[in-house]
Parts: C-alpha cells; sequence; structure tokens
C-alpha cells in the first residue's frame, strides 16, 4: 500500500505542477507513470477520469491435435511401426519427396538433384549395405576375395576354373564352366555398393562407379525376378542383398582384406 500511495502522490504532484505551456508534457509524463503502475501491477488505485484497462483474461490452452503418421517412400522397410509406406522405386520416391508428399526416402541410393527452388535433401545413413555373391556351381563351395570377385564381375576372370579361382579354393574341383554373370540394367544399391569396392580395390576404372553397370554380363534384367530364374542355369553369378537371396541357392564366402572368409548375414540388433 505504501508503494501505492507514493505513485498515486507523484501522479498528483505532476498533474499540479503542469502549467498551460506544459501541460501537454505533463500529460505524457502522467501516462508513463501510470504505464509503470500497470507494468507493475500497482494501477488498481487510478485518478479521477482515468480509465484503466481490466487484466486480460488467462490464454486458452491450444488443442492437442495427434501428429499425422510420417509416409515413407522407397525401398521396404524392415519394420512396421506407425508409419505409412509405399514401395517405389528410387526415381519416382525422389520425386514424391521433391513435390512435398512424402516425408521420408528408404533407399540405397544417392537421390537426384532437386528441381529448381527445392533445397537439397539430407541424406543420414542409418546401416551398412551387406551384399551376397550368389551363384550356381553344384558341390562347389565357392570361396573369393575382393580382387577375384571384380575380375569375375568385368570379364577378367571368364572361366569358373581359372588359376586365380583355383588358388583361394585348395582341394575344390572347379568345373570348366563359362562365368555367366546376371547384371541389372535398373539402378540398385548392390550394383552401386559393389562398384565402389571394386573401384577402391583398383580393379575397376573410376568410370564403372555407377549404380546399373552391366559390364560383360551374360544376361542383363530389369528385374530381381529374372535375375533369380538365372540362377537355374549352371555357371550362373548374381549379386543380391541378402534378404533377396533366393532359398537355397548358393552364397561364396567372400573375404575382404585382411580378414577371415565371410559369409554376409542380416541382423536388426
Amino acid at each position: 500500500m505504501k508503494e501505492l500511495h507514493r505513485d498515486i502522490n507523484l501522479i498528483r504532484s505532476a498533474r499540479r505542477g503542469a502549467t498551460a505551456t506544459d501541460h501537454r508534457q505533463g500529460r505524457q509524463r502522467i501516462i508513463a507513470v501510470c504505464l509503470l503502475c500497470l507494468l507493475t501491477g500497482r494501477g488498481q488505485a487510478a485518478l479521477p477520469g482515468l480509465q484503466l484497462s481490466p487484466a486480460p483474461p488467462p490464454p486458452i490452452p491450444l488443442l492437442s491435435l495427434p501428429e499425422p503418421p510420417l509416409r515413407v517412400v522407397g525401398s521396404t522397410p524392415t519394420w512396421a511401426g506407425t508409419a505409412v509406406f509405399d514401395n517405389l522405386p528410387p526415381q519416382d520416391a525422389a520425386a514424391e519427396l521433391y513435390a512435398g508428399r512424402a516425408d521420408l526416402v528408404l533407399g540405397t541410393l544417392p537421390l537426384p538433384a532437386p528441381p529448381a527452388g527445392i533445397d537439397a535433401p539430407i541424406s543420414l545413413p542409418v546401416g551398412v549395405f551387406a551384399v551376397s555373391v550368389v551363384y550356381q556351381l553344384p558341390g562347389v563351395a565357392l570361396r573369393l576375395d575382393i580382387p577375384a570377385l571384380c575380375a569375375l564381375l568385368n570379364g577378367q576372370i571368364s572361366q569358373w576354373n581359372a588359376p586365380a579361382l583355383r588358388a583361394l579354393n585348395p582341394g575344390v574341383t572347379l568345373p570348366a564352366l563359362p562365368v555367366l554373370l546376371s547384371a541389372r540394367v535398373a539402378r540398385n544399391g548392390v550394383s552401386l555398393a559393389v562398384a565402389g569396392t571394386c573401384v577402391k580395390a583398383g580393379v575397376w576404372p573410376v568410370s564403372q562407379l555407377k549404380s546399373n553397370w552391366t559390364a560383360r554380363a551374360a544376361f542383363t534384367r530389369a528385374t530381381l525376378g529374372a535375375q533369380k530364374s538365372d540362377l537355374n542355369i549352371p555357371g550362373a553369378l548374381a549379386l543380391f542383398s541378402p534378404l533377396d537371396v533366393p532359398p537355397g541357392a548358393q552364397v561364396a564366402l567372400l573375404r575382404s582384406p585382411g580378414a577371415a572368409m565371410e559369409r554376409p548375414e542380416v541382423s536388426w540388433d
């Protein structure tokens, strides 16, 4: 109360001291003081004729609406979750993202450049891409390393009983069959991953670093289904992601430089 009385006396003193020549200036001083009273919560008692605005009502809390589910397009996800998913080829998935009809693209290929006026997409790596080397050589448990695999894929090794393969498979009888490579002509992450590995190993030229190479393939296929059918032919060779390997197909053991022979496996831990 003492502070409120002091403020009112201050206002009254200012009013009494105002003359005709400085009335406007005195009014400005009074309003400034009253605004200070309102801001500090001390303006309930006011001068006669001076109307103070009532305190504003408390804000109405906003209605909490559920977030719409994310729309994911591209490669088949390995989880269910709550997202809405559409399996689309890479080009179509990118078009949906750039048009604002999708929130995320799940894929194994870099997205193409966006149209004019659209910001570049942000890419987040979420996993390591595994590749299975699948072949058709009945009775042969094939062992390969990176240089031999790259040589098989670009035609430098054209026979299954080549010296380089026999050296990697001691005690194994390799047939005198031609290597019948089945390669995919559509852009795909498997081809891109292997091309990057072969270029880094120095076996392939940089010009082969692309996601739809065919090299010296005996069969060029547009779909996974067609590649799987090629595995019925003795001597066939193809690349798949581990999830796409046909049941019962032969998968080569693959040795990275300085490592043991490994068979690609999938783990979602």
